[in-house]
């Protein structure tokens, strides 16, 4: 219940306004359109279409039927679309709990779920109607069903293992690596029972392709168009981070992530965990950890580092962590038996301080207007409704194909003023010249953010003209206005892609980018 509360507080952050773009393109867009077209074919397959099915079926009966689907207001949609992802992201906790204390026992099981219920990553993810956190539940239930093929190799084992492992992928393709764990079980029984196991093996990979057609039926009903897509999607990019990414090393950056997003001690007592279940359990071993390894390194040598995509290992890290943190509680107290329960609620407590703090931080946050809410109330106040305004990509405009309230134009807010293009691509294309075409088009207002500017003082090497640009906007315009992030007091905090989108610092007091406001000298502008 901690965990789905924690899921839930804030829950109507920003609406009726989208500041994530994947929320605002996909999923409950595409799920409003299949009751507007009478069509199921997403055309989209980037993404599978397993949440996106979902969500039709979730929306069907939460609004009474598809007409009320239609007209509903975008806001409550979002917000279904959420409510859905955080209740998911809590049977997946679920999951956790029942796979540990199957392999283990129930303190083990307790332990896991606690960890990662209370862990930040996946909790600041719930708040958001995308694929993530409802990826967590197949890759629940495919681990489950891994454990009980190495427990019992039964059936229902296999039948488990292989219909989570096709939802898994049919949710979110990268969840699919919780194929290694159940490829590990099926080995370790195939060495126990030999000839038994084969057709328990067929059950399993007809669930398995089962299960991902049923979520993604356009993969045999349009088989070219769908693998062409995907194709895209599965050669692997070369390694390297996006402009302004503090790490190079894509492994490195994700060990990163786990010290925030899972929490410092917990993620060391993942490692112990780790240590001691090879040398008492090694069943239990070869199919918790090699998962999460495999995963990091894949997900490392790949371009374009982000914090979410970590969220697949993190049912497996988090027995890791439940189980070395009972070991070591019980081996600590081996004279003490009557104080090893006091101790073992005493220790998840300081395990999850770290996350709980941050949780509660940023959920609070997420009651509170966004800098760009702020933002855009004074320019309606202050600028002309006949400007021209060039506002740096940062989500501002609701009127924005990438953050735009609904799928219909029809839905969007209207913007006064003359809105300046800026060059593409956008950061590696400006130059103080740029200030010379906003003269020449009678530009005077421009508005920057720090979601741009920090990426390019992140690495002025590659970005000289961009440095140059904000230098010289700094000297040609007046700083009329800024809107901060930050608490009075705080030191701004250096530009991280992940933390400038998750206000995981302190120092935040709500979420947004730091935004100024410049208004220009120019002849045009006086």
């Amino acid at each position: 219940m901690l965990g789905l509360g924690l899921n839930l507080w804030g829950i109507d952050h920003g609406l009726p306004r989208i500041y994530n773009p994947d929320e605002a393109a996909h999923y409950v867009p595409k799920a409003v359109r299949f009751f507007a077209s009478g069509s199921f074919d997403p055309n989209y397959y980037l993404n599978p279409s397993g949440f996106t099915y979902l969500l039709y079926v979730v929306f069907w009966v939460s609004f009474r039927g598809g007409d009320n689907v239609l007209s509903a207001d975008w806001r409550d949609l979002y917000l279904v679309g959420r409510v859905t992802a955080s209740v998911l992201g809590s049977i997946s906790v679920l999951l956790v709990y029942v796979a540990g204390s199957r392999f283990f026992d129930r303190r083990v099981g307790l332990a896991s779920a606690a960890l990662i219920a209370v862990a930040f990553l996946p909790v600041y993810q719930s708040k958001f109607a995308v694929n993530d956190v409802p990826a967590l539940v197949p890759v629940g239930l495919a681990l489950l069903g891994a454990v009980g093929i190495v427990r019992s190799g039964r059936r229902l084992d296999y039948l488990l293992a292989g219909g989570g492992l096709g939802l898994a992928v049919g949710t979110k393709y990268t969840a699919g690596m919780v194929l290694v764990a159940v490829l590990t079980a099926v080995a370790l029984d195939l060495r126990c029972h030999r000839r038994q196991t084969f057709p328990l093996l067929a059950i399993g990979l007809f669930s398995a392709i089962g299960a991902f057609v049923l979520v993604n039926p356009y993969s045999v009903l349009d088989p070219p168009k769908y693998f062409s897509t995907l194709s895209v999607f599965s050669v692997t990019p070369p390694a390297g981070r996006q402009l302004g990414q503090a790490h190079a090393n894509g492994v490195l950056h994700y060990l990163w992530v786990f010290s925030w997003g899972f929490g410092w001690l917990p993620s060391l007592t993942a490692i112990a965990g780790a240590a001691l279940m090879v040398r008492r359990n090694l069943n239990a071993a070869l199919i918790l950890i090699p998962t999460p390894a495999f995963y990091l390194i894949f997900m490392g040598m790949r371009g374009g580092f982000v914090s979410r995509y970590m969220l697949p290992a993190f049912p497996f890290v988090a027995i890791l962590a439940g189980y070395g943190f009972c070991v070591l509680t019980q081996v600590g107290l081996a004279r003490h038996r009557r104080l090893l329960t006091v101790a073992l609620v005493v220790g998840l407590m300081a395990l999850s301080a770290q996350s709980l703090v941050h949780d509660v931080h940023v959920s609070r946050l997420h009651t509170r207007a966004n800098t760009r809410e702020r933002a855009l109330e004074w320019m309606f106040a202050n600028i002309p409704s006949d400007a021209a305004v060039a506002i740096e990509p940062m989500y501002l405009l609701p009127e924005s194909p990438k953050i735009r309230t609904g799928p219909t134009s029809e839905r969007r807010e209207r913007i006064p003023w003359r809105a300046f293009h800026w060059p593409n691509p956008y950061l590696k294309s400006l130059t103080p010249g740029v200030l010379d075409v906003f003269e020449r088009r009678g530009v005077c207002w421009v508005i920057v953010g720090n979601t741009q500017r920090g990426r390019a003082f992140n690495e002025p090497e590659r970005l000289p003209g961009a440095i140059a640009f904000y230098r010289a906007l700094a000297r040609r315009g007046e700083l009329v206005h800024r809107v901060s992030p930050y608490r009075v007091g705080a030191e701004p905090v250096p530009f991280s892609f992940d933390w400038s989108r998750n206000s995981y610092p302190l120092a935040y007091e709500r979420p947004g980018p730091e935004i100024d406001v410049y208004r220009l000298w120019e002849k045009g502008c006086r």
